[in-house]
């Protein structure tokens, strides 16, 4: 991804108040790189349902925590072909800012992979058609998204997700492409980091 469109995506997620207002944000930075008339469909999807059920259903599915020592959280967005979906993995190794291969093979996993209705609608207005905006939609707004979904994860999940770690970090990608740290989980609680 081009720097300017992953400072774009960090700016969203750090900057917003919310799913929809980070979503808002980085439509608006790419339609101001390219002008489509699926700018406005795509702003029109409920991005607030999917990110307030989350932490719940991840909670839910993830069973007891990662090992301590699997302290990076990675949370990986794949496209499912022959059906127009776009689905999110979770597992864990140990995180390190050094080496951007961490988050592969990961030693720990949640034993389910996540749906979204707007990752799905996403997808769907992005590549309908030839015509349609493709990766200029679909690759900058799955990664803000994926990125939000894990904010909130991060801010309502607190001590269970941490479980015996000292700290967890946060990160999202597409699968085989760009990584983007989100942020941190403490004692303290969740703090954005990402673009910074």
């Amino acid at each position: 991804m081009d720097l300017s469109k992953a400072s774009a995506v960090a700016r969203s997620v750090r900057d917003s108040t919310s799913a929809t207002d980070g979503m808002k944000r980085i439509i608006t930075w790419c339609s101001s790189q390219r002008r489509h008339r699926d700018w406005v469909r795509l702003s029109r999807i409920d991005f607030e349902s999917d990110v307030s059920d989350f932490p719940g259903l991840f909670l839910s599915n993830m069973g007891k925590p990662p090992p301590a020592r699997a302290d990076g959280l990675y949370f990986g967005l794949f496209e499912v072909p022959d059906r127009c979906r776009l689905m999110l993995h979770a597992g864990a190794n140990p995180y390190d800012p050094d080496d951007d291969d961490w988050a592969g093979d990961l030693r720990w996993k949640v034993d389910a992979y996540f749906m979204f209705d707007a990752l799905r609608q996403m997808h769907e207005i992005a590549y309908e058609s030839d015509r349609s905006l493709r990766n200029d939609a679909g690759y900058a707004l799955g990664l803000t998204y994926a990125a939000l979904l894990c904010r909130a994860l991060g801010t309502r999940a607190g001590a269970r997700l941490l479980g015996k770690a000292k700290r967890r970090t946060f990160a999202v990608g597409w699968d085989e492409g760009d990584l983007l740290v989100v942020g941190e989980l403490n004692a303290r609680g969740f703090r954005t980091t990402a673009g910074r």
